[in-house]
């Protein structure tokens, strides 16, 4: 048993992230596993969405620190490898029409700001003038 308040509160923490990381590693297996299940029935759609979700998995267990970076480029590349055998291929990342920048509609918004300001100005350079 701990003694001290911190070993105590260390121990607690340690049992969470074990929990968490065992409910993301068996995520983990569950995905490669259904993969593979759907790899050997030759489903060309289906097999590139199922390795897909599965290096999608796979990643964000790395960036929860349950697995290294390198274990899961080892894996999604394994997976890719199964993948490219089979005679399915790896669809390249589609690019995204972007959306205007923040910093951009800032200054789009800021022109207009000027604009107004400069209308107004005149305005009142005309009710001056009148007076």
């Amino acid at each position: 048993m701990p003694i001290t308040k911190s070993f105590k509160k260390s121990v607690k923490t340690s049992e969470k992230s074990h929990l968490r990381n065992m409910s993301v590693r068996s995520k983990v297996k569950k995905s490669i596993k259904n993969f593979e299940t759907i790899l050997d029935a030759k489903n060309g759609k289906e097999s590139v969405k199922s390795f897909l979700e599965t290096v999608s998995v796979l990643d964000k267990a790395a960036s929860k620190g349950v697995f290294s970076k390198n274990t899961v480029a080892r894996s999604k590349s394994r997976l890719a490898r199964k993948l490219n055998d089979m005679g399915f291929s790896i669809p390249k990342k589609q690019k995204e029409e972007k959306e205007v920048p923040v910093k951009a509609e800032k200054k789009a918004a800021s022109k207009v700001k000027e604009e107004v300001k400069e209308e107004v100005k005149e305005e009142v350079k005309e009710e001056v003038k009148e007076a």
